[in-house]
């Protein structure tokens, strides 16, 4: 879908939520750049591995954690950050949702949100 906004592939210039942004695409890419790999694949598929499996929950929904990356019993991969700061990419989905906050509070509410509309808005196209 487009939204009339456009982004220059890996520019990372901008605000904080279209740099995470970009870099989920990037991952979902396997971190490519101009054409040439910058992170091999090997890495990606190695950083996402369920290194300590059911080391969390996100309010009823269980995380495993890589290397940096925490994994959810479906194919979300998550990046999560102090204070609100989300990065989720479903790579079947060929997704990104990149959130911010400024605020403790945030709890589950990304991950609620993505299962319970935004993955089930997907598989409705």
């Amino acid at each position: 879908m487009r939204t009339g906004i456009e982004w220059s592939e890996a520019s990372y210039t901008g605000s904080p939520l279209q740099r995470l942004n970009e870099c989920g695409c990037d991952w979902l890419r396997f971190v490519r750049w101009q054409g040439h790999a910058i992170v091999s694949p090997e890495w990606i598929r190695a950083s996402t591995a369920r290194t300590v499996p059911s080391v969390r929950s996100f309010g009823s929904y269980g995380f495993d954690y890589g290397y940096l990356w925490w994994m959810t019993g479906t194919d979300v991969i998550a990046a999560i950050g102090a204070h609100g700061q989300w990065l989720l990419v479903s790579p079947s989905a060929r997704l990104v949702m990149a959130v911010t906050g400024m605020n403790d509070n945030v709890g589950n509410s990304p991950v609620a949100f993505l299962y319970s509309h935004v993955l089930p808005a997907i598989s409705q196209r």
